[in-house]
């Protein structure tokens, strides 16, 4: 979905426009406002979630409709389903396919199109099967990622973290990124990599994320995807925990400022 965003925007090497410059991309998910009991049974859901989105809350539905009519308007939604609940999900599926059929253009049939990022291990999982069965929606699986381009994700990583703290004037922390891709592969392999096939356990980016997150000092002390788990959660915890212990010493000082 990230890459099809980018791809409306950026242009490639060689080329005079984006591969997708015909298409203005407007990403939703759950941190865009909606009020579910407003909504009549999926009735221009989709219209009121792109609206919230770009910020045109005070435009009227009427209006924004014919907006969305224009022939040459082409929206590429992309929609992060696992960031609402159960009930937004099935919601939104329920609702998709119709916002789509409703803006077919005239001179161009594909119209308005979406991109759904979905990840569910459910059998007969509804939001999924309400899609497939809309017969609008291909199925598209991740392909696992290989063990060289898990070790060039990281790099790369780290390459745009220096860049970062240099044009911020930030000290960046010492890292030795060789021997971190040395521990990745080590990691993959210790799992049983199928490095024949040059498969990689790490089959989703957010791996690959939990990795970027270790400190200089820890990735040596990975082991197992136990040990990955541990070291991103104990970081979640510290940044939550200090985030509470400032807040309320802000709270304290305010208290003993007005005694």
């Amino acid at each position: 979905a990230r890459k099809a965003f980018h791809d409306c925007l950026v242009i490639p090497p060689g080329q005079t426009s984006p591969v997708l410059g015909d298409y203005l991309p407007v990403w939703i998910n759950s941190a865009t406002p909606v009020n579910w009991d407003s909504i009549d049974q999926n009735h221009f859901l989709i219209e009121r979630l792109i609206l919230n989105a770009c910020g045109l809350n005070t435009l009227s539905l009427e209006g924004f409709q014919c907006w969305l009519n224009h022939p040459k308007l082409k929206l590429l939604l992309f929609f992060d389903l696992n960031s609402w609940d159960v009930d937004g999900r099935t919601t939104i599926a329920k609702a998709l396919p119709g916002f789509l059929d409703r803006y077919r253009h005239c001179n161009s049939p594909v119209g308005h199109r979406a991109v759904v990022a979905y990840r569910s291990s459910a059998m007969n999982d509804v939001p999924r099967q309400l899609l497939e069965d809309s017969l609008q929606f291909q199925n598209c699986d991740l392909l696992p990622l290989s063990i060289s381009q898990a070790q060039t994700y990281l790099r790369n990583i780290r390459e745009f973290e220096k860049d970062v703290y240099e044009q911020a004037g930030i000290t960046r922390p010492n890292r030795n990124v060789d021997e971190e891709c040395r521990n990745l592969r080590n990691l993959l392999n210790r799992h049983g990599s199928n490095l024949a096939g040059n498969e990689s356990l790490i089959s989703t980016p957010l791996l690959m994320h939990f990795c970027s997150l270790l400190r200089p000092d820890e990735f040596a002390q990975v082991k197992t995807l136990s040990d990955l788990y541990d070291r991103v959660v104990q970081q979640h915890i510290e940044r939550d925990t200090q985030g509470r212990i400032q807040a309320w010493l802000s709270q304290s000082n305010e208290k003993s400022c007005d005694i």
